[in-house]
Parts: C-alpha cells; structure tokens; sequence
C-alpha cells in the first residue's frame, strides 16, 4: 500500500484505482467481516433464547388454557349429574319423603291428565322417577339421612317412644 502511495505519479489512475481496492477489501476482510461474523454470531445467539422463552411461554399459557378447559368440563359434568340429585332430594325433603314424592308425581300426572295441560307428562314423570332411583342409589340406600331424622313421621315415632 505504500508502494502505490509513493509512485502515486509513476502508476497513475490504475495505481489509485488499485489502491482503492486494496483498502476496500483490508477494511472489508480485516474490519467488517470478523465484527460481522461476532455481531451475527450473538444475533443468531439472542434470537435462539428469545424464541425458546417465547415458545415456553407460549406453551406454559397453552397448558393453563387446557386446564381451565377441563376444569370446567369437569365442573359441568359434574353440575349436569349432581344438580338433579341435589333438586330432587330438597324436592324429596319438601315433600317429607319417597311417599309425599309419588303422591306428587301421582297429583301432578291426574291433573294433567283431567286438564290436558302438556303430553310431556308421561316423559316428565319417567325423568322424575329416574332421577329418584339415581338418588336413592347413589346415597347406597343409607337409612340415616338428614331427611329421615327430620320427617314429620319419625319426629312423631320419636315422640311415642319417648312417652
């Protein structure tokens, strides 16, 4: 490079043509590309780890979705299964027992027929009566319920013991 600095007059044009080149491909090889390889190096590096935390986060906010969505899967599964069990017996508790039930159904089934209220009496009351034996069944035919200690009958029968 000092060659063509020194005879700058003896090479001309051609020599500060040459020299250009010769400081473009120092400043590119020597300068710019190890700064270059270094700077897209740790680029590459900063968007491996950005896009890692981003899909862990992605995924962490994917399985927290899922496990709402199956908590309330489990929560309406389990409302459309308890809900009727849990109307019956405050139905059941109302009407002080399985006898008062049946004469209600029985009222409510005469009335409709005498009436002609709805046709959706006969499926009305087989649900009703389903939903009785499920609750009877699922309470494993307990004889000492809350329902029990409390109906008028036993609080009679209790009485005439006592006496």
């Amino acid at each position: 490079m000092q060659v063509l600095t020194q005879n700058e007059q003896k090479y001309g044009d051609y020599g500060r043509m040459l020299r250009n080149w010769w400081v473009a491909a120092y400043t590119t090889f020597y300068e710019y590309v190890p700064d270059l390889g270094l700077k897209t190096a740790r680029s590459v590096n900063n968007y491996v780890r950005a896009t890692k935390d981003a899909a862990v986060s992605s995924r962490r906010r994917i399985g927290e979705a899922l496990h709402v969505t199956l908590l309330i899967c489990k929560f309406v599964a389990s409302l459309a299964f308890f809900l009727p069990i849990a109307l019956y017996t405050v139905v059941e508790y109302v009407l002080s027992g399985e006898t008062g039930v049946a004469l209600a159904v029985f009222v409510v089934n005469l009335a409709n027929h005498y009436f002609e209220w709805t046709r959706w009496s006969a499926p009305c009351s087989v649900l009703f009566v389903t939903v009785g034996v499920i609750t009877h069944t699922w309470r494993c035919g307990s004889g000492d319920t809350e329902l029990e200690r409390l109906s008028p009958t036993t609080i009679v029968l209790e009485g005439l013991k006592e006496v």
